[in-house]
């Protein structure tokens, strides 16, 4: 295993800006192709809602298939390495899409397996990416580089859509994409200038796959804390999926607005995003990590209910403000849970622990985008919109159940990291 000790300071350092830059650079990219893609699918091979839900389940559905045992992978291998490989891996292959459109051989199916391979890459590097990170950073400065990285990541996000639907219109969605590609290109770059390396340690012989992926099953089942915030972000994460798989094609075809409109009113879902960045080690200043927890999956949830109110010119203002309001409550929810089980879990569990929480939270979202492209068929774009945004409400029950309603801050990591991960 590979792994490295993190020297004080280092998130201002020259690495963690490269990281920085990098990761803000293939978020910002990726924010392009959420709006470039779905267009392709509806405007160019004329989809369905359901095929177009399809194309948005295929890009999470690999963590259905490869979130656990990514996790023992990650522990195994040099994680710069495996990012890099994974961005690289990313780009080529969204590239094939303006390709195959050039051509004259773009398909659905084609579409699907790109979403499938990109989702598939993105686990890795996800996983890796949250490992790697308490390498280059000491444990007291996880909450501030973690807010500083999901907060450049929404700014990108800020400008992705808005960049992507002028795109669209300029270049045609197919060729929008090249935007996405590039910046996977200049995210691998930035990982390749990265000059420290992880240090080689010993290590035992591992247990089996199937044994190694228990092991990060079982740390977070028994956790009384990791428990609920794995439940409550699974929820969030299939309404998100959910409402993200329907936003398109509910403004393109109910709302009915051009594409660069489109790409407009999703910057809402970025600025909610550095709003929440920003303001995350705030609230857990003020109020307390439990109850900025607790706001989180109340106040963005009820103000979701407004999403399917959206009308044509000043009515789009419902839906800015409902999806601004359940991004930044999202992205502050992940903050503070990210860092909590960055500094709780032992760093030879992380990349285990890691994985199975997002197997678990983001498994749900290939589900949640399927269920909304159901319903979309079945009560039309709206009525789908009203169901999934109520949805939204029930991530508060997990927490409401579990010991963190009867304290305000998260319980002390120090106790919790033997017993459970050494069965």
């Amino acid at each position: 295993m590979e792994t490295t000790v993190a020297p004080r300071g280092a998130e201002t350092g020259r690495d963690f800006g490269l990281l920085w830059s990098g990761q803000t650079l293939s978020v910002g990219g990726t924010a392009v192709s959420s709006v470039a893609l779905p267009i392709v699918a509806t405007s160019v091979l004329n989809a369905s809602t359901f095929e177009v839900a399809l194309v948005a389940a295929a890009g999470s559905a690999a963590w259905l298939v490869f979130g656990l045992p990514s996790g023992v992978w990650v522990d195994r291998m040099p994680r710069r390495r495996l990012m890099l490989a994974m961005e690289t891996l990313r780009g080529c292959a969204i590239l094939s899409i303006p390709v195959a459109w050039a051509t004259g051989v773009l398909s659905l199916a084609q579409l699907v397996t790109v979403a499938l391979m990109v989702g598939a890459a993105g686990v890795f590097f996800d996983v890796a990416l949250q490992t790697y990170l308490p390498a280059v950073v000491p444990p007291q400065a996880l909450l501030r580089a973690n807010s500083r990285l999901q907060g450049s990541e929404s700014v990108a996000q800020v400008g992705g859509p808005a960049l992507g639907g002028i795109l669209v219109q300029w270049v045609g969605a197919p060729f929008a994409l090249l935007a996405d590609a590039a910046s996977y290109a200049v995210s691998a770059a930035c990982l390749t200038g990265m000059r420290r390396h992880e240090e080689t340690l010993s290590r035992a012989p591992s247990a089996g796959l199937r044994s190694e992926m228990l092991l990060g099953l079982r740390f977070v089942r028994r956790h009384p804390v990791l428990r609920p915030l794995t439940i409550s972000a699974t929820l969030l994460n299939f309404s998100g999926a959910g409402l993200e798989a329907l936003a398109v094609v509910f403004l393109v075809r109910t709302v009915q607005v051009s594409p660069g409109t489109v790409g407009v009113v999703l910057v809402g879902l970025g600025l909610g995003g550095v709003l929440g960045a920003a303001v995350a080690s705030r609230l857990c200043d003020r109020l307390g990590t439990v109850r900025t927890l607790f706001l989180t999956v109340t106040a963005g949830p009820l103000l979701t209910l407004l999403i399917p109110l959206t009308e044509p010119g000043a009515g789009l203002l419902a839906f800015a403000v409902g999806t601004t309001s359940i991004s930044a409550c999202m992205v502050v929810f992940s903050i503070v849970a990210r860092s909590y089980r960055q500094r709780v879990v032992p760093s030879s569990l992380l990349g285990k622990v890691t994985a199975t929480v997002r197997f678990v939270s983001w498994g749900a979202l290939p589900v949640g985008a399927l269920v909304a492209g159901a319903l979309g068929e079945l009560l039309g774009n709206r009525g789908a919109l009203w169901v999934v945004s109520a949805s939204f409400l029930l991530s508060s029950v997990p927490l409401l159940m579990s010991p963190l309603r009867r304290t305000p801050e998260l319980p002390s990591p120090e106790p919790v990291t033997a017993a459970p991960e050494q069965r």
